[in-house]
């Protein structure tokens, strides 16, 4: 069954570039408070994805969001 993707950037009226991480419909919090990557470019995704794996501990932050989703889903 075909499954609508979301965009994880979009251009502001600026011409930067945002970025968000996403775990399922959540958005993944990179820091406190803070869930999106202002980037100049587009030659800039690539390498700020790339260094955003190395930054953020995806691997505690996304389990974390699972759960919160699967909370969701319970009654």
């Amino acid at each position: 069954m075909p499954k609508r993707a979301r965009p994880w950037w979009w251009t502001v009226d600026s011409g930067k570039l945002v970025l968000i991480i996403r775990c399922g419909a959540k958005v993944i919090e990179l820091a406190k408070g803070k869930t999106m990557i202002e980037i100049a470019s587009n030659a800039e995704l690539i390498p700020t994805l790339e260094l955003t794996k190395k930054a953020v501990e995806l691997d505690t932050e996304i389990p974390a969001a699972s759960v919160k989703l699967k909370e969701g889903f319970q009654r």
